[in-house]
Parts: C-alpha cells; sequence; structure tokens
C-alpha cells in the first residue's frame, strides 16, 4: 500500500495501437447519429424529419413516437426507491430539460450521411425559464424540472447515531464548515459505444462499458419488440 504502481496500459495507447469500438469496423456496419436539444429547458413545439428521411443512404429516423410501446424510459440507476423518479424517455417528447438531450436519432449507412441526415431535422423549440445553480433550483418560485412534481427535491434523507445533541453540548469546541464541491464529468477517450452484429438466434456485442448485461438485456428486448 502507498507504492507507485506502474501503468502498462501507456504504451499501447501512446503508439496508436488501442483497440476502440470505433476501429471495430465490420461489413454493413451502420452509424447512428443523435440530435440534442441545444436548450436547457424548451417545450418541442414541431419536430419534421421528413427531409431527412428521404435523404440517400439514411436507414432509419426515430424520434418519441416511434418508440412508444417498444423501448421503455430509463431507468434511474442509483436513486434510492424513496426518491422522486420521473420518468426519463430516451428521446424527448414534448419537453426538453437539459443541454443534448437526445430528441431524434438518424441511422445511416455511413457516420457522415448520418449527420447530414441529422442536420435535416427541423425541431421547433419555444424556450423556457430554466435554472442551473443547484441552490437557485431549491428556492420558492424557481422554474421546476419537472412540472408534475411541487419542487426540484428529487430526495431529501438524513441520519444520526448515538446522542447527537449532547454530544455537541459536551464538546470542548464545535466547528461548522461549508464545503463546495466542483462538477465533475467523466471524459472517456472514447464515449460508451457497442457494436452488434445479428446473426440468427446469436447476437455477439462489443460493448465498451462496466455494465455488459444491462446492454445484453436491453439489446435482447429491442430485437424482440
Amino acid at each position: 500500500m502507498g507504492a507507485a504502481v506502474r501503468r502498462r496500459e501507456d504504451p499501447t495507447l501512446l503508439r496508436g495501437a488501442g483497440r476502440y469500438v470505433d476501429d471495430l469496423w465490420l461489413p454493413h456496419t451502420a452509424c447512428m447519429t443523435v440530435v440534442r436539444s441545444p436548450h436547457g429547458h424548451a417545450l418541442i413545439r414541431g419536430l419534421d424529419a421528413t427531409r431527412a428521411a428521404a435523404l440517400p443512404g439514411v436507414l432509419t429516423v426515430l424520434t418519441a413516437t416511434d418508440l412508444d410501446g417498444r423501448v421503455d424510459p430509463e431507468p434511474a440507476v442509483g436513486i434510492p426507491p424513496s426518491a422522486r423518479r420521473p420518468p426519463r424517455p430516451l428521446l424527448a417528447r414534448d419537453t426538453v430539460r437539459y443541454v443534448g438531450e437526445p430528441v431524434a436519432v438518424v441511422v445511416a449507412e455511413n457516420r457522415y450521411l448520418a449527420t447530414d441526415a441529422a442536420e435535416a431535422i427541423a425541431v421547433e423549440y419555444e424556450p423556457l425559464p430554466a435554472v442551473s445553480d443547484p441552490e437557485a433550483a431549491l428556492a420558492s418560485g424557481a422554474p421546476r424540472v419537472h412540472a408534475g412534481l411541487p419542487d426540484n427535491v428529487a430526495l431529501t434523507s438524513s441520519w444520526s447515531e448515538g446522542e447527537v445533541d449532547g454530544a455537541f453540548a459536551r464538546a470542548h469546541a464545535v466547528v461548522s464548515v461549508r464545503l463546495r464541491n466542483q462538477r465533475l464529468a467523466g471524459m472517456a477517450l472514447e464515449p460508451r459505444a457497442c457494436v452488434v452484429v445479428r446473426k440468427s438466434s446469436r447476437r455477439p456485442r462489443t460493448s465498451l462499458t462496466g455494465r455488459p448485461t444491462r446492454i445484453a438485456a436491453n439489446a435482447q428486448r429491442a430485437s424482440s419488440a
């Protein structure tokens, strides 16, 4: 413990010899591009994918209505059961609630065709008030992320052990401190990705995630829908 551990993965990556999902370019591979919201909070007043779907090389265009009855909303992973858990659809239907929220997807023969088609999708937004500061979001009257909830609090929880009040009363000194932590976002060299090859009843998958069983379950459910 406490000793420096020599990294073994660096030489492969520095020489460009690493293997990522993007390196697994198999015959007949299709690419998906996601159309994302540029707004932190907005109503979706219109979405027209007609021109995108008609472009050469586009295999399909999907919006929220195409997923009805086929794909369940994404569960809130790691959230205690007692917390408020509003539905989190894979594609926004009427409202977007954060910058980058997926609104539509395009599947095409290559990434360039998919990107061109995504840019051809017309989405009409009506911006709504948004709040990005956590403490401001707790204030009375703050814009609500989910209109069906009374406020922006997902969970209130506390715990104690022993005689807390008595321990403070007997203490020689009491120190209070307010800690403000930075926001954190993991930035991998390659985002989460997977390659699926469908061969009759066998569906080999290569996934760059720490949850292969969830990927497998979702792929099985999607293929049987």
